[in-house]
C-alpha cells in the first residue's frame, strides 16, 4: 500500500485490553522492582520482573492495535511491528472462540488474531463486500454482528469541523 492509498476498512482492538495488559506488566515490573530495591536481589522477584518484561514485549510485538484491510491483504498493526497477510495466504476469517473479534486462519492451519473485539454491523458488511471483491474463494465464517453492534472506531473518529 502506498503512502497515499487508504485502507478500505480499519478495525480496532479494545483499548481496555491494552490498559489491563499495561497495568499488569507495570505491576510486575515496578512492584517487584521495588521489592528488589528494598530487600535486595532475590531470585523470585528478579524472575517475576523478567517475566513481566517478557510478557510486555510479547504483547507489544504480537497484539494488534488495529487491522487495515485493503485490496492486497490485511496489515496487522502492533506497537512494535506491522505484519502483512496476503489474501492468497488466508483460508478463512473466523471469530475468536468466545464470539469476539476476528481471526485469520492460514493455509498451514495457524490462526492469527486480527482484532480482539467484535466489529459493528456496517464494518462487517464492508469487510464481506471487500472479501467478495478481492478474494471470492475466501470463507468468512464469522457470524454477522447485530444491527445495533457498536463499530470498533466509535471513540476514535476524528472531528470534522
Amino acid at each position: 500500500m502506498s503512502g497515499q492509498e487508504r485502507p478500505a476498512l480499519v478495525l480496532y482492538s479494545s483499548r481496555i485490553r491494552w490498559a489491563v495488559v499495561g497495568a499488569g506488566a507495570a505491576i510486575l515490573v515496578v512492584g517487584l522492582g521495588a521489592v528488589v530495591v528494598t530487600h535486595g536481589p532475590h531470585p523470585v522477584p528478579l524472575l517475576g520482573m523478567l517475566a513481566g518484561v517478557v510478557a510486555a514485549l510479547v504483547v507489544a510485538v504480537d497484539q494488534p492495535l488495529r487491522c487495515e484491510f485493503d485490496r492486497a491483504g490485511i496489515v496487522r498493526v502492533c506497537p512494535l511491528r506491522r505484519q502483512r497477510l496476503d489474501w492468497d495466504d488466508i483460508v478463512a476469517l473466523e471469530r475468536l472462540r468466545r464470539g469476539g473479534g476476528l481471526v485469520a486462519r492460514l493455509g498451514s492451519g495457524r490462526r492469527i488474531v486480527l482484532v480482539d473485539r467484535r466489529e459493528g454491523h456496517a464494518e462487517h458488511r464492508r469487510l464481506r463486500d471487500l472479501v467478495e471483491e478481492v478474494a471470492p474463494g475466501l470463507a468468512v465464517s464469522a457470524d454477522e454482528p447485530a444491527l445495533d453492534a457498536r463499530p470498533t472506531d466509535l471513540y476514535r473518529r476524528r472531528r470534522v469541523d
